[in-house]
């Protein structure tokens, strides 16, 4: 395909099927922000009710994106239940971000800081991939799965920007405008075996062994050029520094687990499970970060830092396993041990021994009819970025460390599940809840230096967090009208704590959701649906004058795809957003038309010509407003906009769809919602 503004799409997949032999190549390339095989991919509107976040991006193409990607796909069947399949993919990834221009309004107490950031960057990626998996279930009363992968790719990538930032008097207070320019390669590779055996087809006593290992490696290479300017708005107490960064990173990871699993049968549906296991995990991050300021060097951040964790646990199940109905409940004891600090300067060590109760209740009283409930306590361990003692300054004018101080979270969470689905009469209906609720809490700590508006961030235990969210979908047939309809509702809310210039904020997030659509039932001529969708979010705040947020995101949409003949299709699709927020003074409105017709030149419908336009109105934008516990930002990103592609699509075996469905050279479009 080539379209205007000179962009393209090609894609080739050859398939090769013997008795014991499976064998695809994948070729495509491409320049409009997609993996996919052909224009059906970008057309696709995402529409869904699902979980709403905080964070409204009204374009998901932002940006100038080419792919291109090449593999090989092989399947071999040895015998009966018994088959290897692997593939090899090499992709190829430029990221244009075109320009970017953030506005910001951040709170210090009762204070506003407004500030401006214009950015470009640009990366590339070259990666390697090997994917396998060998599964053998060919003996009746055991199995064996073995799987892994391993990759390689390298990544370059440079950014250019300039930050403007204002004190509360709004005038000009701190500038910089800075280079900088990262160049990596990664390395990776895991294996995962796992070998289930029944010790007599009468019984259903048993055990199960399963491994794991994980190990990758980064080798990256970064500068960051700043001049930054300090007390602009005081012209006798304004400065100047020129400040060079360069750092050298080395980072390994390793990580493995070893569990073992026995079942043993009191009687046909009372059982006892045992297990055991074992999980290790390290990480070595070796920096040598060297800084100038006005060419004289200053503050060598060297270090080598690691990190150990160590799990064992044992764990007593009851199963009480019926048909219909099985009950699941027990406890793990674990052991946890966590070593980390910097070699030869800091030591740091902890242990922690916990009971981990949970519950499981599974119920199906008939076929396409299910009910799951679970209940779960666990004990988290802070990772190492939030224990690191490190002080990260790269960037100096955002200041990052961990503390080690930090203690494990405490977690309890549930879960419940219905399900109902009639596949004679189309009847749907499905109910999911699940909550949790962390004591010993780690949260974020946040400090802006009123002086040099310098922004510094840590962590800290505090308080308890709470989440709640739920989904309600309902869709079934009206069969005197040929129409479906579907109904989902989901609602979420979140409580938790933070610490903003050493004040202590409470984030309350509520967020809602309703779709509807309707569609028509029988599709051998023409699948047509309408909907909408409606998401509200309102989130409260403690401190600044940042209190209170109120986000409303309004979506309709239309589709109709149309065989108007064998051989000639018309599609057309149709979106239009509304945001409305309390922190922006205007509103957002953004109707997306995309279209496409095509025409299979020839009666065994081999050879297929479409015509696509893309953003037909031409007022796709790139803008994502956001809000967090102490500010409110808007982005405005550069999009591919409006264009047209006349794309022809040749099938070496002819097309072979089943009566009813359409084609645009082999592929069927998928449903919107």
């Amino acid at each position: 395909g080539y379209g205007t503004d000179d962009r393209f799409l090609t894609s080739a997949n050859y398939n090769r099927f013997t008795d014991k032999l499976q064998v695809s190549l994948i070729g495509k390339y491409n320049n409009i922000n997609t993996t996919g095989s052909d224009i059906s991919d970008i057309m696709v509107f995402n529409v869904g009710g699902g979980r709403m976040f905080r964070n409204a991006g009204q374009n998901l193409n932002s940006g100038f994106v080419t792919t291109g990607i090449g593999g090989l796909n092989m399947t071999y069947e040895f015998k009966k239940k018994q088959d290897l399949n692997a593939d090899y993919f090499y992709n190829y990834t430029n990221n244009n971000s075109g320009d970017v221009f953030t506005k910001r309004t951040e709170f210090i107490g009762d204070a506003e800081i407004y500030s401006e950031d214009r950015s470009k960057s640009e990366t590339t990626q070259n990666r390697n991939s090997v994917n396998f998996n060998y599964r053998d279930r060919s003996k009746k009363l055991s199995s064996v799965n073995i799987n892994g992968n391993a990759g390689y790719s390298r990544t370059e990538g440079t950014n250019i920007n300039q930050l403007d930032k204002y004190n509360p008097d709004q005038e000009l207070d701190l500038q910089s405008i800075g280079s900088a320019f990262d160049s990596g390669k990664q390395k990776n590779a895991r294996i995962n075996f796992n070998y289930n055996q029944r010790l007599k087809e009468t019984s259903k006593r048993a055990f199960e062994i399963s491994s794991d290992v994980n190990v990758s490696n980064s080798d990256n290479n970064s500068t960051n050029d700043q001049v930054n300017r300090y007390n602009i708005a005081t012209p006798d107490e304004t400065y100047e520094t020129l400040q060079q960064t360069k750092r050298a990173q080395v980072f390994d990871n390793l990580s493995s687990s070893l569990k073992l699993e026995y079942t043993e049968p009191i009687t046909e549906t009372h059982l006892l499970e045992f297990r055991a296991g074992a999980q290790y995990s390290k990480s070595d991050d070796d920096v040598n970060q060297r800084r100038f300021e006005d060419g004289t060097e200053i503050h060598p951040l060297i270090y080598d830092q690691y990190y150990r964790n160590t799990n064992l646990t044992g764990g007593l199940y009851y199963k009480y396993d019926k048909e219909k109905y099985s009950l699941w409940a027990g406890v793990d004891v674990v052991d946890m041990f966590q070593d980390f600090g910097l070699r030869q300067k800091i030591d740091y060590s902890n242990k922690y021994t916990t009971f981990n109760p949970s519950v499981n209740f599974r119920y199906r009283p008939k076929r396409g009819e299910w009910l799951r409930i679970r209940l779960r306590r666990n004990l988290n361990l802070p990772s190492i970025n939030q224990l690191s003692p490190v002080i990260n300054d790269f960037d100096p004018l955002f200041v990052s460390t961990g503390n080690p101080d930090l203690t494990p979270e405490e977690v309890f969470s549930a879960f419940a599940m219905y399900g109902k689905h009639n596949f004679a009469s189309g009847l749907s209906f499905f109910a999911f809840i699940t909550g949790s609720y962390t004591k010993n809490n780690i949260v974020t700590t946040q400090f802006t230096n009123p002086e040099t508006l310098i922004r510094y961030s840590s962590y800290e235990n505090l308080g308890d967090q709470k989440n709640v969210s739920m989904t309600l979908s309902h869709g079934n047939r009206i069969k005197t009208a040929g129409l479906r309809y579907n109904i989902r509702l989901t609602g979420a809310y979140q409580n938790y704590l933070t610490i903003i210039n050493r004040e202590t904020n409470e984030t309350n997030s509520k967020d809602g959701s309703l779709y509807i659509s309707l569609e028509n039932d029988k599709k051998d001529k023409i699948d047509a649906s309408i909907g909408a969708t409606w998401k509200k979010n309102l989130t409260t705040f403690t401190t600044g004058r940042n209190t209170e947020r109120n986000f409303l995101q309004q979506t309709y949409f239309a589709k109709l795809d149309y065989n108007v003949t064998n051989r000639f299709n018309l599609t057309s699709q149709f979106k239009y957003d509304i945001y409305t927020d309390s922190n922006f003074d205007s509103n957002q409105a953004v109707p997306i038309w995309n279209a496409s017709a095509s025409y299979f030149l020839d009666k065994k419908k081999r050879l297929n010509l479409t015509l696509s336009a893309l953003d037909i109105l031409n007022k796709n934008i790139g803008i994502i407003r956001n809000s967090s516990d102490n500010y409110f930002e808007e982005t405005h990103r550069d999009v591919l906009g409006n264009y047209y592609m006349l794309s022809l699509t040749y099938n070496l075996n002819g097309n072979k769809n089943p009566k009813g469905n359409s084609s645009r050279g082999g592929h069927r479009m998928r449903r919107m919602h």
